[in-house]
């Protein structure tokens, strides 16, 4: 009967001990999801604040002559993003920079354009697209007589060709300075059989003032504007276009600023984003 009750105390204090361990870990579990939910609840908090004080921030403007517009929330000075600006003074950077998205353009090409001088990026081809479309409508053909051309590529044809047509001067970027490079610049020439043929290109007078005109409202400006020399380093394009989107196209066309006046604004902007926690 003793051993029998010695037994039986040590099944209840060995039950009594999973009990208490099994409360133990119990309670043990809830202090640990106290914190875990403290500290969320804490951050997420901490989450709303910030995203409330940015909301009740006024917006960041970007001023173009009398237009106004929202400065996107992304960095301009990045070489992938559609406002980069370069020129003979910022060349790109890197220097070997090359687009991820780039696609065949959806237009006709001289013969002479292969592999990837026939290509843009992906958001510029979507945006030809439409410009074609409404350029059909007003018997306006046009076809893409230069388009991507990699550093390599335009360096190539700087040092094989005697031609002014790839100096360095006022005609042509020089490597790692050009539009092309970034695959947002196209030149276009209008439709014709010589062009498609013979790599005989010209841009016809009609269809160089419809461009002027109308490609602002598909995303594109005339990046050489004739009066403007001395501003962009280039002689007088017509043929010449960029993509930069439809807003600043738009900010472009009506306040009559090329890209290169922009630039200061587009930076001032992006620096007061920065400053802010935006970008």
């Amino acid at each position: 009967m003793v051993v029998r009750a010695s037994k039986q105390k040590e099944s209840a204090a060995a039950r009594r001990g999973w009990r208490i361990g099994l409360y133990s870990l119990f309670a043990l579990g809830i202090a640990i999801y106290g914190v875990w939910f403290y500290n969320w609840h804490t951050h997420e908090t901490q989450k709303l604040a910030t995203l409330e004080q940015k909301l009740n921030q006024p917006p960041v403007y970007i001023t173009l002559g009398d237009t106004r517009l929202h400065a996107p929330v992304f960095a301009s000075s990045a070489a992938s993003n559609v406002w980069y600006m370069t020129n003979k003074s910022h060349p790109i950077h890197p220097k070997n920079y090359t687009p991820h998205d780039l696609v065949a353009v959806p237009l006709p090409t001289q013969p002479q354009l292969t592999g990837e001088e026939t290509h843009v990026r992906a958001v510029v081809a979507r945006a030809i697209h439409r410009l074609d479309t409404a350029a059909k409508q007003a018997n306006v053909p046009l076809i893409i007589n230069s388009a991507y051309r990699s550093y390599s590529h335009q360096e190539q044809l700087i040092t094989e060709s005697s031609s002014s047509l790839y100096d360095t001067g006022t005609r042509t970027a020089p490597a790692g300075a050009s539009e092309h490079q970034l695959g947002l610049a196209v030149d276009f020439s209008s439709d014709t059989a010589a062009c498609r043929t013979s790599a005989n290109c010209a841009l016809q007078t009609n269809d160089a003032t419809w461009l002027a005109t109308h490609a602002h409202e598909y995303g594109f400006i005339l990046r050489y504007p004739e009066h403007k020399e001395t501003i962009t380093g280039y002689e007088y394009e017509p043929w010449h276009y960029r993509y930069v989107g439809k807003s600043l196209a738009s900010a472009l066309y009506t306040s009559g600023l090329t890209l290169d006046e922009a630039w200061p604004e587009l930076q001032r902007a992006e620096q007061e984003l920065r400053k802010r926690g935006e970008l």
